[in-house]
């Protein structure tokens, strides 16, 4: 995919300074501008389809990208240097060099023609690099929507985001009494911040939609890649990958209606256990919060098969997935009248018989002569669970006739009933079985 390199040049008579990522580079020679030395570490290996992108005002065109741009005050003449566009193609790399006018950004309608000038250079599958040291006013924020809006619509990755701090040696006027090659100026990485951003936004998408897709994604884009490189023997990396592999199952058992007792249940408290190893790991604090976020959403799973079946019902509810919960709180009340029996609720035919008897009493033909052959031939197990249902009385019959006629009407695309109905209807018929399956069992 092709690659950009992306800042912005200020106006300022910049200092040679020693610019470092690490310590390696401390004894590069000292450069007078921050996007050389950045050029010159990224670039070396580009081709022709790669592009380094320098976006100036007229101002800071005229002074640091031509050259000779500033002028010595006291003697009234140019001061000679070496612009920047020069100082780039003199690079050893075979990547385009381009600059891009801008206006000055002082009002909303140029910064709005900043980030349309930013994201027309930008086309789809790009890798980026940007460099925010000399972004000046805006530039910082507007380049973080930009970058992000990008990989939304041209699906545009981010390699890093850099700054030169020469803040940390000191004000210019200070900075100009130390000799050059003592002027060491770090260069941050801030590419940290923006996966923050991107895993704050795929945690989102998994606590209000139940969807862990973007969070795996995300840990085999940048996770995946980091473990290779450490063989696997960086604990938070391994974690962090375990935890996503254990959300994106999750999703997967409970978009799927894996059983309450198994499946989602176990990738639900798989998930707690992991997350209290994170807990106890040196990991960004920042992250910490988004994980108890994660925590919040499965607190409801324990080692109660029903407690669990509830669980997974709220959980689709929650996230607006009707027709999965229309179809796990049936399973569920299937479970619980096979539970108060010494029967299996794990065993298909148990599960048959129970579908046949909650079908007896909700149709009302509780008397053996309506029986299936299989209910006849299991009659003290098909009794057992009719006269569970029948103690709640009429009212069971009610909402247990309700619970199969939406999940029929969902299931089989009827829409003889309005979307709101059957979600309004949904809480009615959850906040009711929980309430006389759960008091059952205290």
């Amino acid at each position: 995919m092709p690659k950009k390199f992306i800042s912005f040049l200020g106006t300022n008579d910049y200092l040679d300074c020693i610019y470092y990522i690490n310590d390696a580079d401390k004894n590069n020679p000292p450069l007078k501008y921050v996007q050389e030395y950045a050029a010159s570490k990224f670039a070396p290996e580009w081709d022709e389809n790669d592009s380094i992108l320098i976006f100036t005002t007229q101002k800071a065109y005229n002074l640091n990208w031509e050259d000779n741009g500033h002028y010595d005050r006291k003697e009234g003449n140019r001061i000679p240097n070496k612009g920047l566009c020069q100082r780039l193609k003199s690079i050893d790399s075979s990547a385009k060099v381009k600059n891009i006018m801008i206006p000055e950004g002082y009002s909303e309608a140029e910064i709005w023609e900043i980030f349309e000038k930013v994201y027309n250079e930008l086309e789809t599958g790009d890798e980026i690099i940007f460099d925010i040291t000399h972004a000046f006013r805006s530039i910082p924020m507007l380049a973080i929507v930009i970058l992000n809006y990008s990989k939304i619509l041209k699906n545009i990755s981010l390699s890093g985001i850099y700054y030169g701090a020469m803040e940390t040696i000191g004000f210019a006027s200070e900075v100009a009494k130390i000799e050059p090659d003592k002027r060491l100026v770090p260069v941050f990485d801030l590419t940290p911040f923006d996966n923050l951003l991107e895993w704050s936004s795929a945690i989102e998408r998994f606590t209000e939609a139940g969807d862990a897709g973007k969070i795996n994604r995300l840990a085999s884009q940048t996770l995946i890649p980091l473990l290779k490189q450490a063989k696997g023997k960086d604990k938070n990396l391994t974690a962090l990958s375990s935890l996503a592999k254990g959300l994106d199952k999750f999703s997967k058992n409970i978009r799927t209606n894996r059983k309450a007792k198994g499946s989602i249940a176990d990738s639900a408290n798989s998930i707690k256990e992991r997350l209290k190893v994170l807990a106890d790991e040196n990991i960004i604090p920042a992250f910490k919060p988004l994980f108890r976020h994660i925590e919040h959403s499965v607190s409801d799973y324990s080692d109660d098969r029903i407690q669990n079946g509830f669980a997974s019902v709220k959980w689709c509810m929650d996230h607006g997935l009707v027709q999965q919960a229309y179809t796990m709180l049936l399973e569920l009340i299937y479970t619980k009248m096979i539970v108060i029996t010494p029967k299996d609720p794990s065993y298909l035919e148990n599960r048959e018989l129970a579908s046949n008897a909650f079908h007896y009493v909700t149709n009302k033909k509780t008397d053996k002569k309506s029986w299936k052959e299989k209910s006849l031939k299991n009659e003290e197990f098909t009794q057992l669970m009719i006269d569970f249902c029948l103690k709640y009385g009429k009212e069971f019959t009610q909402k247990g006739n309700l619970i199969q006629q939406n999940r029929n009407d969902l299931n089989h695309a009827s829409d003889t009933r309005s979307a709101e109905s059957i979600i309004k209807e949904l809480n009615d018929l959850y906040e009711y079985f929980k309430r006389i399956f759960l008091e059952a069992d205290e």
